[in-house]
């Protein structure tokens, strides 16, 4: 069974400290490996990888672990906004008119592109934090499904880039309130008929 630890979500302050710790170990580790080869006394056993590596491999290979310790934190960053995203969409989706319009087309089967555009359209403040918050999911993307393409990101991202991202999606969509709104006639009839079908197809 999976810990309690792991099941509970991952926030972006945690995922941010978590990819800081990473890197901090592996520059003191770094640190630790460089001066044992300078000194030509590398511990067989704890530094056996870097073994046979002259300075620039051992370089790049720790150069190669920070960037993964970033995209480790990205991703888990920008999947956490994505989450939040679908759970705000789940309190307006029966109480907000674009929101009720917006589910009566797709219910909750919809392209994560598809609500960010209907936000961009329902509170035009958010277009920037929008905007930033897609570009970026060039990069989760392309971290998601496998990076055997070549993402075309237009800029590079590191956890703090994806962290500042997320922190102003989120207070732009929780600045804008939640009003209780009472549906229409036709909102409510396709309301109740997309509730019908939704069970019957459970």
């Amino acid at each position: 069974s999976v810990p309690t630890f792991f099941k509970a979500p991952v926030g972006y302050e945690e995922a941010r400290e978590v990819s800081e710790i990473q890197i901090r170990s592996l520059n003191s580790f770094q640190q630790e490996v460089l001066e044992a080869f300078q000194r030509g006394k590398l511990d067989h056993n704890r530094h056996q990888e870097f073994a046979t590596f002259n300075l620039a491999q051992i370089l790049n290979r720790f150069e190669h672990y920070r960037q993964e310790a970033e995209y480790h934190g990205i991703l888990t960053i920008l999947a956490r906004a994505e989450a939040d995203l679908k759970d705000d969409f789940q309190r307006r989706k029966l109480q907000q008119t674009p929101f009720i319009s917006f589910y009566l087309r797709y219910g909750d089967r919809f392209r994560l592109d598809e609500l960010l555009d209907l936000w961009k359209v329902t509170d035009p403040s958010s277009a920037s934090a929008i905007g930033d918050f897609k570009g970026a999911r060039l990069l989760r993307h392309w971290l998601a499904h496998g990076r055997n393409y070549n993402a075309n990101l237009g800029k590079s991202y590191t956890v703090l880039d994806a962290f500042t991202i997320a922190q102003r999606l989120r207070l732009s969509v929780a600045s804008f309130p939640i009003t209780i709104e009472v549906p229409g006639f036709r909102q409510t009839i396709g309301l109740w008929l997309l509730r019908l079908r939704i069970r019957f197809y459970r």
